[in-house]
C-alpha cells in the first residue's frame, strides 16, 4: 500500500469518526500550506519561507503570508500577567481586558496579550 492510499484510508477513517467530512479535504498540499504559515508567523522572513518552499517568484509565497495574516491577525505571542486573590481584585481585571487563565494555591492567574492597546 502506498502512503497516499494510507493517507486516504485514515482521513475517511477519522472523518467518519468525528463525523466531520470537511477532514475528507486534507490533502499533502494543505500540510505544505500549513507548515510554511505557520514558519511564517514564527520568523516574519518571507524569504525564508519562499526558500523554504522552493518558489521561483516570491508572489507565490505571498499566497501563503496573506493567509498567515488573517489566521493569526498579528498578535503578539507576548503577554502581561497579573494576579488576583479576591473576586473584586479579578472583576477589574477582567474588565481591564485580561482573561483568567487558572487558579494555583488560591491565587487566579489572568494574562493579556501584550499587542492590547487598552491599559495594562
Amino acid at each position: 500500500m502506498s502512503v497516499t492510499v494510507g493517507f486516504w484510508r485514515q482521513r475517511k477513517r477519522i472523518a467518519e469518526k468525528l463525523k466531520n467530512p470537511r477532514i475528507l479535504n486534507i490533502t499533502f498540499h494543505t500540510f505544505r500550506h500549513w507548515k510554511a504559515t505557520v514558519k511564517c508567523h514564527k520568523t516574519e522572513g518571507i524569504i525564508y519561507v519562499k526558500e523554504l518552499l522552493g518558489h521561483k517568484d516570491i508572489e507565490s509565497t505571498m499566497v501563503y503570508i496573506n493567509i498567515e495574516k488573517s489566521l493569526f491577525q498579528m498578535k503578539s505571542d507576548e503577554f502581561y500577567f497579573k494576579t488576583a486573590s479576591s473576586m473584586e481584585g479579578a472583576g477589574k481585571l477582567i474588565e481591564a481586558g485580561y482573561d483568567h487563565i487558572t487558579t494555583f494555591n488560591g491565587v487566579m492567574l489572568f494574562r493579556k496579550r501584550s499587542n492590547d492597546l487598552s491599559e495594562k
